[in-house]
């Protein structure tokens, strides 16, 4: 019985942080808003000597 009481407390957390949409994330994930603000911290970072296009 608590063991299944754990489990559906980590499949709810599992959904609350990967599957749920979020209307203040523009209908979101919070995963795919994560993502996507390091993608674009990645973005706007200049290339280090010796790495990116010669």
């Amino acid at each position: 019985m608590i063991a299944q009481v754990g489990l559906a407390a980590l499949e709810y957390v599992w959904w609350w942080n990967n599957q749920r949409l979020h209307r203040e994330l523009n209908m979101m994930t919070p995963l795919e808003v994560e993502a996507a603000y390091y993608a674009a911290q990645e973005s706007s970072q200049p290339a280090l000597a010796g790495q990116g296009n010669a």
